[in-house]
């Protein structure tokens, strides 16, 4: 993995992208491609750097919690060719869940869902519907392979009636469905921590504000919201260190662009961003944990 280069701008990290990083990845600056050996100043940076970041991140997971995955620090022998024409980033990241409230809340939906196919696997199907479509649809070809477009229009209308009706059914049994599962839909079971190093731009999904400062840094907050594919994902809490960070916008969409300093080593640590994922509460509290001191330092 490579870390969005400056010069191409317009790859942008987002909340979502950035929670699929894998954990234990230890450093941005490997590439699936073309690869180089790493220099010694790259490594004693990589070194240096990942060594406070690991010190700066909660040593234990919040109370009652358990540490799910924690990046292991590895001094890479290789990174990306023409990594050096780009800031040097670095990721470090770490994730607790509280696993017994999500446990039982993941058996009490799954019954749920169960109850739930049960009884609608007992109401009737839509198999006539489909059936009937089915046998419009050969009709229509027929039609419109003699010319007869007032049959073949008639013909579309009674099938788009009958895929109205089946789509009416299909989303009153999802509406079913994802009421039964959100009635045991739990908050506040996940959290985590991602210390990202020169990074180029960082996107916002959705709607961010400001939330109350830490360290005297100014916290930008994108509340939580219910996937309904993957149920509730937390909101995340950002802060960017670095004196070139820019908030753009572009319409309602809102991002964070860095301005790199020029003629300065690309193993230097030009800008910080610290992104928690967590509840509001949990995430106050756990900004607060970092060692803000060392994290400052970083940044030259």
């Amino acid at each position: 993995m490579r870390v969005p280069s400056f010069k191409r701008g317009l790859a942008r990290l987002t909340g979502a992208a950035l929670a699929a990083v894998l954990l234990t990845a230890s450093t941005s600056a490997l590439a699936d491609g073309p690869s180089r050996p790493a220099t010694p100043a790259e490594q004693a940076y990589y070194n240096q750097v990942m060594a406070i970041l690991a010190k700066a991140a909660p040593a234990a997971p919040p109370p009652g919690w358990e540490e799910t995955g924690r990046t292991q620090i590895q001094t890479p022998r290789y990174v990306g060719h023409g990594s050096e024409e780009d800031p040097m980033g670095l990721e470090y990241h770490v994730r607790w869940q509280d696993q017994v409230r999500a446990r039982a809340a993941q058996e009490a939906q799954v019954a749920a869902g169960a109850e739930v196919m049960k009884r609608q696997m007992a109401q009737p199907s839509t198999a006539a519907q489909e059936k009937r479509v089915e046998a419009l649809a050969a009709q229509l070809g027929q039609a419109v392979e003699r010319g007869d477009m007032a049959a073949a229009n008639r013909l579309q209308e009674e099938m788009d009636k009958l895929y109205d009706e089946i789509n009416q059914i299909l989303s009153r049994r999802d509406a079913e469905l994802q009421a039964a599962l959100k009635r045991h839909q739990v908050k506040d079971v996940e959290a985590g921590v991602s210390l990202l190093v020169n990074s180029a731009v960082v996107e916002f999904i959705g709607r961010v504000a400001k939330d109350q400062p830490v360290a005297g840094l100014t916290v930008y907050r994108q509340e939580g919201e219910d996937n309904p594919h993957l149920g509730w994902r937390e909101g995340y809490s950002w802060v960017f260190l670095g004196a070139g960070w820019k908030l753009m916008r572009e319409g309602d969409h809102q991002y964070m662009e860095f301005t790199p300093k020029a003629g300065v080593p690309h193993t230097t640590v030009q800008n910080l961003v610290v992104r928690v994922q967590a509840a509001p509460e949990r995430a106050r509290a756990l900004l607060a944990s970092l060692d803000w001191a060392a994290l400052k330092g970083l940044v030259k």
